[in-house]
């Protein structure tokens, strides 16, 4: 599961049913602000750059088993794109 601080009431819910069915529930947090930090400061090769334990689970896992919860806190900037945060 993948998700930010402001999904933890969603992710605290099902995060034991997932247990009880048998699941395998990794959990990968974004805070408020690290998409935006990541490509204002990142290089190029490191945008690019996937982890080999996140490359490990995306091969791994099926991709039908994946649960991202998406917010629409900050997503929104005074600059009017759009950041996944």
């Amino acid at each position: 599961m993948q998700g930010s601080t402001v999904a933890e009431p969603l992710i605290r819910e099902i995060y034991a049913p997932i247990l009880r069915a048998g699941g395998h529930a990794l959990l990968l947090l974004q805070l408020p602000g690290n998409s935006e930090t990541c490509f204002r400061l990142a290089s190029d090769r490191q945008l690019e750059f996937i982890p080999e334990p996140l490359k490990l689970a995306m091969e791994t896992y099926e991709a039908g088993a994946t649960i991202m919860i998406g917010t629409s806190s900050g997503i929104r900037k005074s600059t009017g794109s759009i950041l996944f945060d």
